[in-house]
């Protein structure tokens, strides 16, 4: 994968956002973050999309969980 393909990867976009949700999840729990710095957290930036995020062994595990269905 490239930042090209991560970038229009659907399973790529939701297993970093979930792994940057468990990353802080602590701080969401105690609501020591308050909801909008909890979206800031979440957005995908382009930090997301350099080599060793793509290639985050946390990222992959979660990427190898998720299945997405094209409907119409």
């Amino acid at each position: 994968m490239n930042r090209h393909s991560a970038h229009h990867s659907m399973r790529y976009i939701i297993a970093t956002i979930l792994r940057k949700a468990f990353d802080k999840q602590e701080k969401f729990l105690t609501k020591e973050m308050k909801k909008e710095d909890i979206w800031k957290h979440l957005m995908l930036l382009p930090n997301d999309y350099v080599e060793n995020a793509i290639f985050c062994d946390d990222t992959i595990a979660l990427m190898n969980k998720i299945n997405v269905e094209h409907g119409g």
